[in-house]
């Protein structure tokens, strides 16, 4: 899982680099190669650079909303709802992004297709399967059929950064099967490369 907030170590190691004029996309790249997430890195390392994240702060430091902005959102094919904004942390209820019968779908897609989900073992790192964890899953890869790319370019709309930003590929769709509960949830997640 990728880091998404920073140490003092890690707060003198941005604020000395930089003020030695390193490169900040250098600076970006290492981070990542240290498993921070990419858009945090890079928010992070510009926002120390302009000032806007004094070098004396302490704490989480927040990346900037993903999702696209105001209450309506407005996809290729349909009009997303953001029924409820909050800053810090940021969270974001979104409503209408799939139709009961993509909902639908989905499930129907999956069923032969969960498999129990697994958790890291720490001794060795390889994914291992518990008994205390009972929920299942599974993931469609991008663009994998038609419907699954629509809901793509759907999601990926939603989560424009702003113009200065390129929009990625993501990571695919994800439906799982959570603990406790006879329900299935859909989890949607992109990733977004930083051109500057």
């Amino acid at each position: 899982m990728a880091t998404a907030y920073l140490t003092n170590e890690w707060r003198e190691w941005i604020t000395e680099n930089l003020s030695r004029g390193c490169d900040p996309k250098a600076l970006i790249a290492d981070m990542v190669k240290a498993s921070f997430d990419p858009g945090f890195a890079s928010t992070t390392v510009f926002g120390y650079l302009s000032g806007k994240i004094s070098p004396l702060a302490s704490g989480y430091a927040y990346d900037q909303p993903r999702i696209a902005q105001g209450n309506l959102i407005r996809t290729p094919d349909r009009t997303v709802r953001a029924t409820l904004r909050i800053e810090q942390p940021i969270v974001v209820f979104l409503d209408d992004v799939l139709s009961h019968d993509e909902c639908d779908e989905l499930i129907v897609r999956s069923r032969d297709r969960l498999q129990r989900s697994t958790t890291v073992d720490p001794a060795d790192g390889k994914d291992a399967v518990i008994e205390a964890r009972s929920s299942e899953g599974t993931f469609f890869p991008l663009n994998a059929d038609p419907l699954i790319a629509k809901i793509d370019v759907r999601v990926s709309a939603i989560n424009l950064f702003d113009r200065s930003y390129e929009l990625r590929d993501g990571s695919g769709i994800g439906v799982g099967a959570p603990q406790f509960a006879p329900r299935r949830t859909l989890y949607l997640s992109l990733s977004k490369p930083f051109t500057f």
